[in-house]
């Protein structure tokens, strides 16, 4: 959002290349919500098919620019550039990614996936983890279904799926409608289709 928001249209659409089959998803960080306005307007007119805030990076560079995790420490900024990405979608499909909450004395997904869908988010994902966790640790795999019980809009859950029995576990236990893959996939770029009930080539 914050890059985006200075650019050209035609250097949107340089950047964002979709040269494939499928949806053409583009996701969006910003700290202000005027940066992630004109960041999904630019998106929008260059003709992505849904846009997905990121409130889930825990990276310190995202962060330290009050971006990415950060922004579940300021529900009200929060909820300001969620907002901000509707408007400048004007109908285009919407979607956000979180982390379970800054730390955990502050797991607060719940709150802002609720919300967020009473703004017109139209689907959640969330990352069993902290921000403070980073990657450590196991994921909180029944710590998301509390996000499942708050919302209606499809929730993907996210973290540690290396196997099929890991995205059947997941689902189970959050109570999630889908899983997300990102680091299990890193060597094997085959495992989502094999998740998926395909065979690895």
């Amino acid at each position: 959002g914050d890059m985006l928001a200075a650019a050209r249209p035609d250097v949107v659409r340089r950047t964002c290349r979709h040269d494939g089959q499928g949806h053409w998803i583009v996701q969006l960080a910003a700290s202000r919500p005027e940066a992630m306005l004109r960041g999904a307007q630019l998106l929008r007119e260059t003709g992505v098919d849904v846009i997905d805030i990121n409130m889930g990076c825990p990276s310190r560079q995202v962060t330290g620019a009050q971006s990415g995790s950060a922004l579940m420490r300021d529900v009200p900024l929060a909820l300001e550039i969620i907002q901000a990405a509707l408007d400048g979608a004007d109908g285009l499909p919407v979607t956000l990614k979180m982390r379970l909450g800054w730390d955990e004395n502050s797991l607060n997904a719940a709150e802002i996936a609720r919300r967020a869908e009473n703004a017109g988010i139209q689907l959640v994902t969330i990352h069993g983890r902290t921000r403070m966790q980073f990657y450590e640790g196991r994921a909180d795999w029944d710590a998301i279904r509390a996000v499942r019980e708050v919302i209606s809009v499809p929730l993907i859950a996210n973290g540690d799926v290396e196997t099929a029995d890991d995205a059947r576990e997941i689902l189970r236990r959050s109570g999630a409608d889908a899983v997300m893959v990102g680091r299990g996939a890193q060597g094997q770029p085959w495992l989502p289709a094999v998740l998926a009930g395909h065979s690895a080539p």
